[in-house]
């Protein structure tokens, strides 16, 4: 039975940590509140955004916030 303090163990291959060992730049976004770092779902990323799932209990957020601040985040690589 799973519980909330349950994490995934960082020994778990995931397909971030294997882009990330090709040399691959790894970003992930997330606005829920059951995929966060807390829980190991940062394994293998870069960054990490919380893109509003620790406010969850006051309101989702918009899928157009999420996707305005990863374009404008992938339009700052480019420019560096």
């Amino acid at each position: 039975m799973l519980q909330r303090s349950d994490a995934l163990p960082r020994s778990t291959p995931t397909l971030a940590a294997a882009l990330q060992a090709a040399g691959w730049q790894t970003k992930a976004w997330s606005s829920n509140p059951n995929v966060l770092p807390v829980f190991g779902l940062d394994a293998g990323f870069d960054e990490f955004h919380d893109a509003g799932a620790e406010n969850w209990t006051r309101g989702k957020t918009d899928a157009d916030e999420i996707l305005n601040a990863v374009s404008a985040d992938l339009d700052q690589g480019d420019a560096g």
